[in-house]
């Protein structure tokens, strides 16, 4: 079954329309004028970054990223981020654990990030979602620095990799 949106201005009010994911609806909120949010988390533990791996048969797929993905319809961005880290890689932080940033827009969509600081979670033994990610690294920044420089880093990571950088050395 395939995603449910809200469709939101740019201020991320409800329009009070639904859209359903896909190619159709992106060029549709384009024309429109409207927009659909994304999440995207951060997680911070002992000075590395948790990075997974698109699962081969994903567009991108081999490609290394943060979790994050498309609110549901009636969803909040802070329980689509959680919801994503569950599913994707079996995390479940509190509330006051998950920190938002700053959101921006790129193209169609309102992008909502995360970040939290966890020294205390052990991310050895993942349960990820193959259908999504076939793996997970605690990486550094030098790490970062490399899949950026092999072409093997999705937007995100280029787009925050200053911020990454200061997390990761602070």
């Amino acid at each position: 079954m395939s995603e449910i949106w809200d469709v939101v201005d740019l201020n991320h009010t409800p329009v009070g329309m639904t859209i359903q994911r896909g190619h159709e609806a992106m060029q549709w909120l384009k024309d429109q004028g409207y927009y659909h949010v994304v999440v995207l988390g951060f997680i911070i533990s002992h000075r590395k970054l948790i990075v997974t791996r698109r699962a081969a048969g994903k567009s991108a797929g081999g490609y290394y990223e943060v979790t994050g993905g498309s609110v549901l319809a009636g969803e909040n961005s802070m329980d689509a981020i959680k919801r994503e880290w569950k599913e994707e890689i079996g995390y479940d932080p509190t509330d006051h654990m998950v920190l938002p940033l700053p959101s921006f827009v790129h193209h169609v969509d309102i992008y909502d990030p995360f970040v939290v600081f966890d020294d205390d979670t052990d991310f050895t033994n993942p349960i990820l979602q193959k259908e999504e990610v076939d793996q997970l690294i605690l990486m550094d920044d030098h790490q970062l620095d490399q899949i950026i420089k092999d072409k093997k880093a999705v937007d995100c990571l280029i787009y925050y990799r200053d911020q990454i950088h200061q997390w990761l050395n602070q």
